[in-house]
């Protein structure tokens, strides 16, 4: 009786190895259509590295072309001397409807294409895209009568019909305008009418025109420091202007004292 349990025992573990190695062919044939599907060979026989089921389906990264772009940055402060696990990030595409400037919106659709290496053709309908009320239903009708422009285009279509009117003479706009309150706000309206005449003017003119806008006081001292480009010369005319104000104060105090002694008055500061 033994004996027959034993046998039927080995017949069991045969039958057992024998679905084992036919589970293993299969997994071993499947692993390696994969591997062709992809386009990807095993390595060789000999290597020393170990392999579970081939290569795998990503590629590794040092085969990758010297010019693939990869949306990915490496933290300064991962301690592992940029061989840290890189951070990923997402940017979101402006949207504009019509209720602002459109200058600024177009400037962040360029930093976009510029940062995800947008291809010209892609940029409009990217632009488009994110169009919402007035401006949406302007565009389409554009479209729809006259077909979609270049990007180029595009970007004077919206100047011209959401922009501010100086937009038709914004050179001459700049060349009329002068302090009338402070200097950050002067500055900030000429940025404004300068960002549309970059391609017209050169840095020294555009500086000639900040200074002769400027306070004349504050003028010629920013004459004075012949200030190389724009920066320097909004800098001088802040730096100049809070210099006047304090000198303005210490005048007032003097002049207010004097007034006070020659009356006889004395001032004396009590505290209970």
């Amino acid at each position: 009786m033994s004996d027959v349990l034993s046998g039927l025992s080995l017949l069991a573990s045969k039958s057992d190895l024998v679905d084992l190695r036919r589970s293993v062919a299969v997994v071993t044939s499947r692993l390696t259509s994969l591997e062709q599907h992809h386009g990807l060979s095993a390595p060789p026989n000999n290597s020393s590295a170990p392999r579970l089921g081939g290569t795998g389906i990503l590629p590794n990264p040092s085969q990758l072309p010297s010019g693939a772009d990869t949306a990915t940055e490496h933290s300064s402060d991962s301690g592992n001397n940029g061989g840290g696990v890189p951070r990923y990030y997402k940017l979101e595409f402006p949207k504009f409807d019509s209720k602002e400037d459109p200058l600024n919106w177009l400037n962040h659709c360029e930093q976009f294409f510029h940062g995800q290496r947008t291809d010209a053709g892609d940029r409009v309908w990217l632009a488009t895209y994110h169009l919402t009320g007035n401006a949406q239903e302007w565009y389409f009708h554009h479209e729809q009568h006259k077909g979609p422009p270049d990007w180029d285009t595009f970007k004077d279509l919206c100047y011209a019909q959401f922009g501010p009117p100086i937009r038709h003479n914004p050179l001459g706009e700049l060349k009329r305008l002068t302090q009338t309150t402070t200097v950050a706000a002067y500055q900030c309206r000429f940025l404004a009418l300068a960002s549309r005449t970059a391609e017209l003017l050169t840095e020294n003119q555009q500086v000639q025109l900040l200074t002769a806008g400027l306070r004349e006081d504050l003028a010629i001292d920013v004459e004075i420091n012949r200030p190389d480009d724009l920066q320097e010369a909004m800098s001088l005319a802040r730096a100049f202007e809070r210099k006047a104000l304090k000198q303005a104060d210490g005048t007032q105090g003097r002049s207010q004292h004097l007034r006070l002694g020659g009356c006889g008055m004395r001032i004396s500061h009590e505290t209970e």
